[in-house]
């Protein structure tokens, strides 16, 4: 296929596509190795991972140097809430700071027509640290939402690579 310019003369190839209504998210606890529940309603997960970076510069030769430090990860997860006791027992299983239920994976699949593994990763030591609920008169739903940290952030698989 040519590749085709555009006004700010880049070149742009096409490169595929996936389906919106054909895209799922799965979540499961690795402690147990089960899923966890379906009907969380979810309708945003944030995932950031950082590491801290200091620069330093030796003032005999001018060099500069990264000197990296501690890694810090959050999320944050919007949800509606639906059917009962599905959001308390994610809560109950991730918020005791005192009993760190391991990991959680998060994959996703999608495509147009037959799904495909988009990719995986894996949630390190979460513990959640924040929990909110509202509502707007305009909905007839509740929307909730937590923030958690993690310890650290894995790629088991990216694309179609298997996992």
């Amino acid at each position: 296929m040519a590749a085709q310019k555009d006004i700010f003369s880049r070149t742009t190839q096409y490169g595929g596509s996936i389906s919106g209504e054909s895209t799922t998210m799965t979540f499961a606890n690795e402690k147990n190795k089960n899923q966890l529940p379906t009907g969380l309603l979810l309708q945003r997960v944030d995932i950031r991972y950082s590491q801290t970076i200091s620069r330093l510069f030796a003032l005999e030769s001018g060099k500069a140097y990264f000197v990296a430090g501690p890694t810090s990860g959050s999320l944050t997860i919007a949800h509606v809430v639906g059917p009962a006791g599905l959001m308390d027992a994610l809560w109950l299983q991730y918020g005791n700071v005192c009993n760190i239920s391991g990991a959680f994976q998060i994959g996703v699949e999608g495509g147009c027509g037959e799904k495909q593994k988009r990719g995986t990763i894996k949630v390190n030591q979460p513990v959640i640290n924040s929990i909110n609920l509202s509502v707007a008169a305009q909905d007839i739903a509740i929307n909730s939402g937590f923030s958690a940290q993690f310890v650290s952030l894995e790629v088991l698989s990216s694309g179609g690579d298997a996992a």
